[in-house]
């Protein structure tokens, strides 16, 4: 199932869709009645700086365009659907409107990003749906609103069956302006005023039988003035088998190794130091990978490690799934199970990053809260 982006400017569908099976298929998606096209972001902008040079030069975005023609008296410019006419004070129009395009429009790589993230988002929807004989992804639109401080949308995909407690896997694509504070926290942030891009996918799931273990997945691309990958997963088991654990993990590297010799050991590492929780002083699970700040010193290498993050945590994760979810449970195995999801609540509230940068961008408080699970014990 394609989704695509509303045109900016054009009303969101706010609907909640049933996504199942189409008739007759085994684990096939049906695309919902509502077509809904999340923002597709800053890289479907046409945007140029203008030049020092006399000639025209177009700068056009959704809802409004700058056509220069020269620096002259007389020289016309069309901003937000207004005409105006002016003399020497184009040279400061020029300042304000160079650096606000500058700041916000990504790299030539985002737009592939954006696309690589929709379709992935799908991709995991059909893998897991294979697994409800019954269940189907609850598949909600969200757009933020014009005038709000973060503009864009996406998708939020939900399921709850007789394998999966609560799976969401979500897709976003957003830009905006980060308040004050938090700028300082964001590479590069301060830099272009606040200003930022963003899209991703992001993952949990909550499988039923506590010996399935709790799963988590992130990719994502941010541009402010610079621009970079990250992402990882990362497995949270209730029940540990040193088995299981072993071929989450050798997924990953594989995936780490063709990316560079070292990456493996420095994502790991870097997992393990991430999700540790010091007032528990314990590690949130098992670990797996997370990385960072990615730069685009090479962009279609860390691109295309991003993807095969992605490839490889559904190598890594659902054979999992097929071999434990049958398993016998007893009442101490679902206490044992939601006491971990206890702690599994503690970590995302307090430490992780992508909740903090959901909020304090403005995000979709409901997507972003996805990750929590349907219950837990303290």
């Amino acid at each position: 199932m394609a989704l695509k982006c509303h045109h900016a400017g054009q009303p969101p569908h706010h609907k909640t869709k049933n996504v199942g099976r189409k008739s007759g298929g085994a684990g096939g998606i049906r695309t919902p009645d509502t077509v809904f096209r999340p923002y597709n972001g800053l890289a479907n902008r046409r945007l140029q700086p203008l030049g020092h040079r006399s000639g025209a030069r177009n700068l056009t975005s959704t809802g409004a365009y700058v056509n220069a023609i020269s620096r002259k008296a007389g020289t016309k410019v069309r901003a937000l659907g207004w005409q105006a006419r002016f003399a020497p004070t184009f040279v400061w129009v020029y300042g304000v409107l160079n650096k606000a395009i500058m700041d916000t429009t990504p790299s030539p790589v985002a737009a592939r990003a954006e696309a690589y993230f929709r379709d992935l988002q799908q991709t995991i929807m059909q893998a897991f749906q294979a697994f409800e004989p019954t269940a189907t992804f609850t598949v909600t639109p969200w757009q933020k609103k014009p005038g709000e401080r973060l503009q864009g949308g996406g998708t939020m995909a939900v399921i709850r069956g007789d394998v999966f407690e609560k799976m969401g896997v979500n897709f976003s694509c957003v830009h905006g302006t980060f308040p004050q504070p938090f700028r300082k926290e964001i590479p590069g942030a301060e830099e272009s005023e606040g200003r930022f891009w963003a899209s991703g996918v992001s993952l949990v799931c909550h499988p039923k039988n506590p010996h399935v273990p709790i799963t988590h997945m992130n990719v994502r691309r941010i541009e402010t003035s610079r621009g970079w990958f990250g992402g990882g997963a990362d497995l949270t088991p209730s029940h540990p088998y040193a088995e299981d654990t072993a071929h989450f993990h050798h997924a990953l590297k594989q995936a780490c190794d063709a990316f560079k010799s070292t990456a493996y050991h420095e994502y790991k590492t870097w997992c393990d130091e991430y999700f540790f929780m010091p007032h528990r002083n314990e590690s949130r699970g098992v670990g797996g990978i997370f990385y960072d700040y990615l730069e685009d010193e090479a962009p279609e290498k860390t691109f295309a490690f991003t993807q095969a993050v992605g490839s490889a945590f559904l190598e890594a994760y659902l054979p999992l799934v097929e071999k434990r979810r049958n398993q016998p449970v007893t009442e101490d195995d679902k206490h044992i199970q939601n006491v971990k999801r206890g702690r599994y609540t503690e970590f995302n509230l307090l430490y992780d990053r992508g909740t903090r940068f959901g909020l304090q961008s403005g995000g979709n408080t409901e997507a972003i809260l996805m990750s929590l699970p349907p219950n837990a014990h303290w």
